[in-house]
C-alpha cells in the first residue's frame, strides 16, 4: 500500500449536466476512482441502459482500459447514451479481472427534457424565467469543471449560459471543444457585467470584447418596444467584433450578437438577475429570444439507416471456396471406400470425417469473417465561414447467418447505436473504439459515427436569386439546390463555379425521383427522406474522405457517396 494514500472513499460518478441529459444523445459522464492499493491492468466498465425493441432488460456496456497505479486517483471522462431513464446506469472498476467498485446512478425524470438550458455558475440562479416557457425546458447550473473534452457531448444542449466565465478555469481541451461546438451549431450566451474577467481565450467566436464599465442613464418616458428597460443600472459597454449586431440601452450597447460558423453568440454586458432587470417584464422574453428555436438536423440518422442494406452480399470467392472444400471431401470420402470397407479404410475414413470437422468449423468461421460487411453513408455539414464540417456517418453491420462482429471507429469520432443494441460493448481507448456486438440470424445493426473534419465550401446566391456561385475542394456531382419544398436541379459542378439559374427550373417534387439522375438520398418533406433542409442549401456528391467504420477480423465496406451539405447565403 502506498504510504500517503487515503484509502476507503467511494467511486464518484457525474452523469450529464449537474444530473441533466437529453435520451438517444451523447452525454458526458464523469468517473472518478479513488486511491486504490492495487496495481495492474485495470478498466472501467458502464452500462447503460437500452429501451427499444430488444429481449428483456438489456444495457450497452461502455468499457475504457486503463493501468492502475497505487495510490493515484484517476478521472475519466466517457460518452454514455442514455435509452432508458427507469433503470439505474451501473459503473463497474475491476482491477485485474477482480471487481473493486461499483456504483449505481439513477436518472431523474424532472431533469430529462426535450430541451436543455445549462448555465456555467458557481451560484443555482439565473435561468428561472426559462423554466416558466411554454416548452418544457429543463435548466441546470454546472462548474467549469463540469465542461466536456469531447464536443459530440454537448448534444444535449439547446442553450449554454457562461456566467462571470473566467476561461482560465477551463483546460485547452475544453475550450476547444467548447469553440467546436459553437461553431458547428451551438448557441452561447456569455454574460459579462461590470467587473467580469478578460475573455480573450474566447475572443474567436465572440461578438464583442469586455468594455468599460458604465451606467445606463434614466428615461423618464422611455421610447415604445424598447428591448431592456429604462436606467439606471450598471453595465459593461461593450465593444463590437466586426460582423456583429448590438442593442443599445440608453445609447450604450450592452448585447452583442453575431453567428459563429453554423452557431450563434450572444453577449450582454448587464446581469439580467440583478435590480432593475430581476423585476423587468420582459426579462422572460430576452430568454427566450436567447434560446432560439428548437434545433433540428438536416440529416434524419433514422431514415438513412432504413435506406441502407440490411443483409451482406457474400463475396464469389467464398462460394468457390466452400465449393471446392465441399467437392475434396467428397472425393476423399470416394477414393477410400470405393474398393469396399475395410477396417484401414474404415478408420480412414473416420479420420478424414474428423479432419473435415475441423477443416468445416475453421472454414466456417472464415466465411462468416470475410462475409461481414459494412455499409456506410457520410453526410458533410459544412459550418457557414469555417474550415470545418460536421461528418455524421451512418454505417450498418450485417453477418451472414447471425454471428461475431467487431467494429473499429478512429479517434475523434463518438459513436452510438442507432438501434436498440443490448448485446453491444463498447471499448474506448486513446487510439480507437471498437464496437462488439453479436448479431441473430437476418439482423442488422446500425450505428452513427460524428467527427468534424477539415471542410473549406461556400455558395453564395445573388440577391435576385439568379446567380449561384459555388467554391468546393473538389468537384460535386448530382448536386441540387434546396430551398423549401422547391429544388432546382444543377448536376455536377467543379471547384469554382457560378450558375445562372433559370427561373422556370424550379420543381417541387418534394424528395421524390425525377428524370434526372438523382442520388439514392431522398431530399425533401417527406416520411423517407435523409435530408430535410430548413434553410437555402446545396446537396451534392463529393469525394468519400477515409471511412468511419472498418471491420477488425476482415470482411466487405460498401461505401455509399459522401454528401455534402452546404448551406447556401444570400450576397
Amino acid at each position: 500500500m502506498h504510504p500517503a494514500a487515503a484509502y476507503g472513499e467511494d467511486l464518484s460518478v457525474r452523469l450529464g449536466f449537474g444530473g441533466a441529459l437529453r435520451v438517444g444523445v451523447p452525454v458526458p459522464l464523469t468517473v472518478v476512482v479513488p486511491p486504490l492499493p492495487y496495481a495492474g491492468q485495470a478498466r472501467i466498465e458502464v452500462d447503460a441502459p437500452v429501451l427499444g425493441r430488444t429481449r428483456g432488460e438489456t444495457a450497452t456496456t461502455t468499457m475504457v482500459p486503463f493501468t492502475a497505479v497505487p495510490g493515484v486517483r484517476r478521472t475519466f471522462e466517457i460518452p454514455v447514451q442514455i435509452g432508458n431513464i427507469r433503470r439505474l446506469v451501473e459503473v463497474r472498476v475491476s482491477i485485474g479481472g477482480r471487481e473493486q467498485l461499483r456504483q449505481a446512478v439513477a436518472v431523474d425524470p424532472q431533469k430529462v427534457g426535450g430541451r436543455l438550458a445549462i448555465e456555467i455558475s458557481d451560484t443555482s440562479s439565473g435561468l428561472a424565467p426559462l423554466a416558466g416557457l411554454p416548452e418544457r425546458v429543463v435548466t441546470a447550473y454546472v462548474g467549469p469543471e463540469a465542461l466536456p473534452r469531447r464536443w459530440q457531448e454537448y448534444a444535449a444542449i439547446d442553450l449554454l449560459v457562461a456566467r462571470d466565465l473566467d476561461p482560465a478555469r477551463l483546460d485547452d481541451a475544453q475550450r476547444d471543444a467548447l469553440a467546436m461546438w459553437v461553431r458547428l451549431g451551438g448557441r452561447l450566451v456569455v454574460i459579462a457585467p461590470p467587473g467580469a474577467p478578460a475573455l480573450d481565450a474566447l475572443d474567436d467566436i465572440l461578438p464583442a470584447s469586455v468594455g468599460t464599465p458604465s451606467v445606463v442613464p434614466s428615461e423618464p418616458s422611455p421610447p415604445a418596444g424598447a428591448s431592456l428597460p429604462p436606467g439606471p443600472y450598471p453595465v459593461d459597454a461593450l465593444r463590437l467584433h466586426p460582423g456583429a449586431s448590438a442593442v443599445r440601452a440608453g445609447g450604450i450597447p450592452v448585447i452583442a450578437e453575431a453567428s459563429a460558423g453554423a452557431g450563434w453568440v450572444e453577449m450582454w454586458g448587464f446581469d439580467p438577475g440583478a435590480p432593475p432587470l430581476a423585476r423587468w417584464a420582459g426579462r422572460a422574453a430576452l430568454w427566450q429570444a436567447a434560446l432560439g428555436p428548437a434545433g433540428i438536423s438536416p440529416v434524419q440518422i433514422d431514415a438513412a439507416a432504413g435506406q441502407l442494406p440490411a443483409s451482406p452480399a457474400i463475396d464469389p470467392l467464398v462460394h468457390a471456396e466452400v465449393g471446392g472444400a465441399v467437392l475434396a471431401y467428397l472425393a476423399a470420402l470416394y477414393l477410400i471406400g470405393r474398393r469396399g470397407l475395410t477396417r484401414a479404410r474404415v478408420l480412414s475414413a473416420c479420420a478424414a470425417v474428423a479432419l473435415a470437422v475441423v477443416v468445416f468449423w475453421r472454414l466456417a468461421g472464415d466465411v462468416r469473417a470475410r462475409s461481414t460487411s459494412v455499409v456506410e453513408a457520410t453526410f458533410l455539414e459544412q459550418a457557414s465561414d469555417t474550415g470545418i464540417a460536421r461528418a455524421i456517418t451512418v454505417g450498418t453491420v450485417a453477418v451472414p447467418y447471425g454471428g461475431h462482429y467487431a467494429v473499429r471507429v478512429p479517434v475523434g469520432s463518438v459513436v452510438t447505436p442507432v438501434t436498440a443494441s443490448g448485446a453491444l460493448r463498447i471499448v474506448v481507448t486513446d487510439e480507437a473504439t471498437v464496437l462488439d456486438g453479436a448479431l441473430e440470424n437476418g439482423e442488422a445493426r446500425a450505428f452513427a459515427a460524428t467527427a468534424a473534419v477539415p471542410s473549406s465550401a461556400r455558395a453564395d446566391l445573388s440577391p435576385d436569386g439568379r446567380v449561384l456561385r459555388v467554391s468546393l475542394g473538389g468537384p460535386a456531382h448530382r448536386a441540387e439546390l434546396h430551398w423549401g419544398n422547391r429544388w432546382y436541379w444543377i448536376g455536377d459542378v467543379g471547384p469554382a463555379s457560378t450558375i445562372t439559374l433559370d427561373p422556370k427550373g424550379w420543381g417541387s417534387g418534394g424528395g421524390e425521383t425525377t428524370s434526372h439522375d438523382r442520388s439514392w438520398v431522398f431530399v425533401g418533406p417527406s416520411d423517407d427522406a435523409i435530408i430535410s433542409p430548413t434553410t437555402p442549401m446545396l446537396v451534392g456528391e463529393i469525394q468519400p474522405a477515409a471511412p468511419a467504420f472498418q471491420l477488425v477480423d476482415g470482411g466487405g465496406l460498401d461505401r455509399r457517396p459522401t454528401i455534402l451539405l452546404l448551406p447556401v447565403g444570400r450576397r
